[in-house]
């Protein structure tokens, strides 16, 4: 597998896409313990904002970059936990919309000087009431945040989808972290 340098097609890269195809409520899902960081980093999302990036994060691995993701529109209804809803699509849309616009800021401090960061995880999107995939575009430079994980929160799915707020759902990791309760 050739590893991409970035997302961005030219002759010196190629951009790789990753399909995913089933639900899968026991998978291990790898959350930056960066994320969590409250004096360097704010990400703040809504309840179905978080399941998103939690579902982007269940497609990690270990050695592979992806910039594209191909998911099941069924899995992804599941991830979100609004497989059992009419209003799917507009939840949908509305949580992919979301994330595109709110993305995470970063404060770093050199020599007492602070300089802030904001990025956009999401470039693109694109999906249909008829079609049977949705796709999402990662940002070129949220890579280094979603796949460059030193240390990350093994969060499952059947942990954290029974839990109704935002709170609740940015809560759940930030104590798995904090309290270094292993998986």
């Amino acid at each position: 597998i050739t590893l991409p340098l970035s997302c961005e097609t030219n002759t010196n890269t190629t951009v790789m896409d990753k399909n995913i195809d089933r639900f899968n409520p026991k998978s291990i899902v790898k959350v930056s313990s960066q994320l969590y960081e409250m004096d360097k980093r704010r990400i703040d999302l809504s309840i179905y904002g978080y399941r998103l990036l939690y579902a982007i994060s269940s497609g990690l691995s270990d050695r592979d970059m992806f910039c594209e993701y191909r998911f099941s529109k069924k899995a992804l209804f599941k991830y979100l936990n609004i497989d059992n809803t009419n209003q799917r699509h507009d939840i949908l849309q509305q949580t992919l919309t979301e994330v595109q616009s709110k993305g995470i800021s970063i404060v770093t401090t050199n020599r007492g000087k602070r300089t802030w960061e904001n990025i956009s995880l999401i470039t693109y999107s694109k999906h249909s009431e008829d079609g049977d995939n949705v796709i999402i575009h990662i940002n070129d430079k949220a890579m280094d945040i979603l796949f460059n994980i030193k240390q990350y929160v093994p969060i499952m799915p059947k942990h954290y989808l029974p839990l109704n707020t935002t709170y609740q759902n940015w809560f759940y990791p930030f104590l798995k972290k904090s309290l270094k309760l292993g998986t």
